[in-house]
């Protein structure tokens, strides 16, 4: 029998993880072993309720950093430089958020010693040395474990800590990162662990390039989107046309554009009018629709984009009264990608979602010549210095209009024609979703598995 501890330490780790078919397929292969869960201690009821009795569950409360814990990680929060990293300083900068002295010295850090493999092997030298939580410690006491799977180990905070303890012990460390932007947005990956879990190429691609990651020299597997097997298996939650755009409040007649908001653009408050103003207009040819999905995170309240005026763009519902909808955000998800004609969005990963769907996505890129937006702020700082998104921008597969008279142009264009930029949609899929097979959240039980076993 095996001991094993996995770390569910974010939210969207349940739901990228836990919540797919990853958890079930799990359980079913470690029937002979021992399963131990560590998760925030506000989560320990939720996984309580659902797991089997036999499944133990831990929870974990952050303590305070100790004076070197700090001070190692500020190195490892400068001990990366990327386009990514350049952006969010100055962003920071502009906005009054860091002061000149701090950028400096950091922006120092990152010219001169972070692109050297020498200086960030030395920095995760150094992290080894932390002396973690006690609660961590009295975790793998109890456990004896023998493998140890850390999801997200950009978490300097909870996964790397835990990564820590299992080095220290000499256990087989298990590992993977989030997100697609993690190892170019986020500093040094503190800790590399003994089997690299990737979810896509792009992530291979930047180990090696930001994060001096010699992938032939450990065990790497790249095992697609756990939560996007959803999105290959969707026909059960499709709805026809008709009956979901009724329970929007849409007019099946017309063509749909769905707009995704961000949390980085300074002049999305006035998007939607934009885009009502170019179906007024007829500069949008045919007879179209806005429905508008605002970031969580969202610069704006609802009320500053000021939608009771613009009669062709719909909020989402679930930012209204959510007893109009009765079925899961899942599920109007997938419609919603599915029944759009075109997407739009601000640099986000709904260019990514659309691409697994085959819309045609346009990715804004002006901003308001109301505003005076400096140049760390301005929206093109997302596609030329967001090392993620330059990939992504680098397939062909989006659109990238500087006026609001582009973007009218770009909808019509894709609207006539919905295979135009197809295969640079095909080239999204290929780097930031492959292996898109529906079977992404099995082949990571069984990729953990394997390790386990061994």
């Amino acid at each position: 029998m095996k001991n094993i501890l996995l770390v569910f330490s974010k939210d969207i780790i349940r739901r990228n993880i836990f919540d797919t078919d990853f958890w079930p397929e799990f359980q079913k292969l470690n029937i002979e072993n021992k399963i131990t869960l560590l998760v925030e201690s506000e989560k320990i009821k939720y996984f309580n309720e659902k797991t089997p009795p036999d499944v133990i569950v831990e929870g974990f409360v952050h303590e305070s950093r100790t004076p070197y814990q700090k001070i190692i990680n500020f190195l490892v929060r400068t001990g990366m430089q990327s386009h990514s990293v350049t952006t969010y300083r100055m962003r920071a900068l502009k906005k009054d958020q860091a002061r000149l002295s701090s950028t400096l010295v950091k922006s120092f850090i990152g010219k001169v010693l972070a692109p050297f493999a020498w200086y960030q092997f030395f920095i995760r030298q150094l992290v080894l040395k932390i002396t973690t939580p006690k609660r961590i410690q009295e975790v793998f006491e109890r456990g004896n474990f023998d493998s140890v799977f850390t999801p997200s180990l950009i978490d300097n905070e909870f996964d790397v800590h835990v990564a820590i303890e299992a080095k220290k012990r000499k256990i087989n460390l298990i590992g993977m990162v989030r997100s697609w932007d993690n190892l170019n947005n986020h500093g040094l990956l503190a800790v590399i662990p003994d089997t690299f879990i990737f979810q896509n190429k792009w992530l291979v691609e930047a180990a090696e390039k930001f994060q001096s990651i010699n992938t032939s020299l450990i065990k790497t597997k790249v095992i697609g989107l756990p939560h996007y097997d959803l999105y290959k298996n969707s026909q059960k939650y499709l709805m026809s046309k008709k009956d979901f755009f009724k329970k929007l409040g849409l007019d099946s007649s017309k063509k749909l554009i769905f707009l995704g908001g961000s949390d980085f653009y300074y002049s999305e408050d006035e998007l939607p009018g934009i885009l009502n103003k170019a179906i007024e207009k007829r500069a949008i040819k045919e007879s179209a629709q806005v429905i508008f999905r605002p970031h969580p995170a969202s610069l704006f309240s609802i009320e500053e984009y000021g939608l009771e005026n613009l009669k062709h763009v719909v909020l989402d519902p679930i930012f209204m009264d959510k007893t109009k909808i009765s079925f899961s955000d899942t599920e109007k998800f997938i419609n919603l990608m599915y029944h759009s004609d075109v997407i739009i969005n601000i640099a986000s990963t709904l260019s990514i979602d659309a691409a697994v769907f085959g819309r045609p996505t346009i990715c804004i890129n002006f901003d308001s010549k109301n505003r005076k937006i400096s140049y760390w702020e301005e929206v093109g700082r997302l596609y030329d210095h967001f090392d993620h998104y330059e990939k992504l921008v680098s397939t062909g597969g989006v659109a990238l209009p500087e006026s609001s008279e582009e973007l009218a142009q770009n909808i019509n264009d894709y609207i006539s024609d919905p295979l135009k930029d197809k295969e640079g949609r095909e080239k999204i899929v290929e780097m930031f979703v492959t292996p898109f097979d529906g079977f992404s959240g099995k082949r990571l039980a069984n990729s953990v598995f394997k390790e386990v076993c061994k």
